[in-house]
């Protein structure tokens, strides 16, 4: 009996023995997969924080290709500009999209999203962010009448500028009166300057002369048969030939002739091509843009201001013409009747590359900007009347600022998750 109770007790330490090793077993595997989880998850988020590293990268090299490359637009495509790109131990692909409209190179004042998408082993990260244009605004902007060649005030004649200077790169050939401020290079005449005369004053530069073919590149082609266009009332919902632009801009290619415009009412913008002819604006008229941020008139050729807008008015009456019907509103309002009257003068940004004669007493309320170079570029006869607008100035219209810079849109960095 003692011989098997001492049998039962080195059995029984046995078992613990083994217990204990076990147990010390199992707590070494566990201590292990622990380490090897711990681990997996400091290298995947380590891998994850290089893949974040990585998009970052690739956001900073598009936005210095922005920086460094004037031609961006054109030589990057709308969408993936690089692709798995090797960078340390990963790799980065960079997006560049024009969410407005798909296409970078139509206007160079659009936004652009860059997206970065960073690879670490397995780790992805998204990153985007939004970019804008800067734009600072054409100091021609800052003027009633901005000419590249003289401008000749004529012997009994005058112009009156308000709020804003009458401005040459050339010279003021003043044989009468300028009501207002002067800015030019040089001055001639015995005329007086009611305002401050600054000469010489300092260049202005003009439009890029691209904008012509951009604004034209945008319009709906007008089948208008020269040389007038009589009676008519042309916006954004409506035009005599039953094609429509929803912005309201329209192409007439004169083909060699000249081009009246008289009686008619025009709420859109004009882009008007008749090199070494003219465009006369006669009595009656009342143009203004549609869009705010587009000029009213874009001409290659010369144009006649010959309207009296103090002695006339657009009347409906008159013309037989409802120049409010649907599609072409006035401060909003439509109606079908032909009681209305509307002001004889021009609204908004004229932008000549021919010359301009003021000829009767015309009224422009806006900004006039004549390219011609030379004597004579710009000649007032009669007494004709340009007033300032600042929201020109302050809210430029496309293509009329400078060079654009492109910075960051403030509260845009994010990280996009698919």
């Amino acid at each position: 009996m003692r011989r098997s109770k001492h049998y039962r007790r080195r059995g029984s330490l046995y078992v613990a023995v083994l217990g204990c090793a076990m147990a010390v077993t199992v707590i070494g595997v566990a201590a292990l997969t622990a380490l090897r989880v711990e681990r997996r998850f400091a290298e995947g988020t380590a891998d994850f924080a290089q893949a974040r590293l990585h998009a970052l990268s690739a956001v900073e090299m598009g936005l210095h290709t922005i920086a460094n490359d004037p031609d961006w637009r054109t030589n990057n495509p709308n969408g993936v500009w690089e692709t798995d790109r090797p960078i340390g131990s990963g790799t980065y692909t960079l997006e560049g999209v024009d969410f407005d409209d798909g296409d970078l190179t139509d206007f160079d004042t659009e936004p652009v999203v860059l997206t970065g998408t960073g690879w670490q082993g397995d780790a992805r990260y998204k990153l985007q962010v939004t970019v804008v244009a800067k734009l600072d605004p054409l100091e021609v902007l800052s003027t009633c009448l901005h000419a590249a060649g003289e401008v000749h005030v004529k012997g009994g004649d005058s112009i009156t500028v308000t709020d804003a200077p009458l401005s040459t790169n050339g010279n003021l050939r003043n044989d009468e009166i300028v009501y207002g401020d002067v800015h030019a290079a040089t001055q001639s005449g015995g005329g007086t300057v009611t305002g401050v005369a600054t000469i010489p004053a300092p260049q202005k530069d003009l439009p890029d002369p691209t904008v012509f073919d951009m604004y034209k590149s945008i319009a709906t082609v007008t089948p208008i048969a020269p040389p007038d266009l009589n009676e008519n009332v042309i916006g954004p919902g409506y035009t005599p030939w039953g094609v429509t632009n929803p912005d309201g801009v329209y192409y007439i290619d004169m083909a060699g002739h000249d081009l009246h415009i008289e009686k008619s009412r025009i709420l859109g913008t004009l882009v008007i091509d008749c090199p070494g002819h003219k465009l006369e604006l006669r009595d009656p008229v009342f143009i203004q843009p549609y869009r705010s941020d587009y000029p009213a008139l874009i001409v290659n050729g010369d144009v006649e201001f010959k309207y009296k807008s103090d002695e006339t008015v657009l009347s409906e009456s008159d013309s037989e013409v409802n120049y409010n019907l649907p599609g072409v509103p006035y401060e909003s309002v439509t109606d079908d009747d032909q009681l209305d009257t509307y002001p004889n003068d021009v609204r908004g940004l004229v932008h000549v590359f021919g010359t301009i004669d003021f000829m009767e007493s015309a009224r422009v309320r806006g900004v006039v900007i004549g390219e011609s170079t030379g004597t004579d570029a710009v000649v007032c006869d009669k007494d004709n009347e340009i007033v300032h607008d600042p929201n020109l100035y302050a809210n430029p219209p496309i293509g009329y600022t400078k060079p654009p810079s492109m910075v960051i849109s403030q509260g845009t960095w994010r990280q996009v998750v698919d």
